[in-house]
């Protein structure tokens, strides 16, 4: 009788520890790295992956993080002026030895909650989750609408790293997936006639140049007839006796005569066009042509890549 109820205490514990191990983390057990569970995560402060399970040396957690940063460094487009086209993409990390009941749809499911709890980027959506469960032998990526890769490049990138995965070189396949993603969006970029970065308008600089021109055209169509002859000796050259004061408006003209009139003001236009549209504070100073105040726009169109929302629920592996 001993021996049986022995039997049956050892069969319960058994069970449970079976029950437990084939339940994993869902998105609201699992820690948050972003916010005040960051210790659970086995990090030290509030960083962009969890390892709840010590799944990894420390230093290879640190690593990741900093990979994870780095994408959001490499994928921002500072050409472009709107704040959400401006900025990188958010990755984080997280690893499990198992998620929910350990089925890749599962692991989908928790990923793609993971995106909003942790909620990386909610204002731009241009954030990624990459869930591995080593124990399944599964990994997710889930995606924001706006980040510019889908869910057939989210299934293909990670495959390329199965041989690593399989021999548990998780710090290298990771990195390199985050990598992968990032040149992937980069290779995405092209000009395109929506884009608000760069003037959409010809700037032209007020350079010494530009000024000469301006006040030619000025002197052309104002002061040349006024000089030609003298109202009082009848000087056809202006009165170039009156102590040679006149005598340099005359060459100027024969000069600005010699250029032609017409291409003056060709020259001269785009300028006027300029000052007329409001565009002021983006021309350079005379001393520095270089210079732009404020943010630096290209006057060729931006190029950037595309930021049209788009929903799916990412890709994922098996190996």
């Amino acid at each position: 009788m001993k021996i049986f109820k022995a039997f049956i205490i050892l069969a319960t514990i058994a069970f449970i520890d079976i029950a437990f191990s084939q339940s994993g983390y869902t998105a609201e057990n699992y820690p948050n790295p972003t916010r005040n569970e960051f210790k659970k995560c086995n990090m030290k402060s509030k960083s962009q992956i969890c390892d709840v399970d010590q799944i990894l040396p420390n230093d290879a957690r640190y690593f990741l993080n900093h990979e994870a940063q780095k994408l959001e460094q490499t994928t921002q487009q500072d050409q472009m002026r709107d704040y959400c086209e401006r900025k990188g993409i958010s990755a984080g990390v997280a690893f499990a030895k198992v998620i929910g009941s350990g089925s890749l749809d599962d692991i989908k499911t928790v990923a793609n909650d993971m995106l909003s709890k942790w909620s990386l980027d909610a204002q731009c959506q241009k954030q990624i989750i990459i869930l591995i469960a080593t124990d399944s032998k599964k990994m997710w990526i889930a995606r924001g609408d706006s980040v510019p890769i889908y869910s057939n490049e989210l299934t293909e990138i990670p495959k390329a790293e199965s041989a690593l995965l399989k021999k548990g070189d998780y710090k290298t396949a990771v990195s390199n997936i985050l990598k992968n993603i990032g040149q992937n969006v980069l290779s995405k970029q092209s000009v395109s006639t929506d884009n608000i970065g760069g003037p959409q308008r010809p700037v032209v600089d007020p350079t010494p140049q530009g000024l000469l021109c301006c006040c030619g055209c000025l002197y052309c169509c104002c002061c040349r007839g006024k000089s030609e002859t003298n109202p009082e000796s009848g000087d056809p050259n202006g009165g170039q006796g009156n102590g040679g004061g006149s005598s340099g408006f005359g060459g100027f003209g024969r000069i600005l005569q010699s250029v032609g009139i017409a291409q003056i003001i060709n020259m001269v236009m785009p300028f006027i066009r300029n000052l007329m549209s409001g565009n002021r504070g983006n021309n350079a100073p005379a001393t520095n042509p270089g210079y732009t105040p404020g943010a630096k726009f290209d006057d060729a169109p931006a190029k950037s890549y595309p930021n049209k929302k788009v929903t799916d629920t990412g890709g994922g592996v098996e190996w």
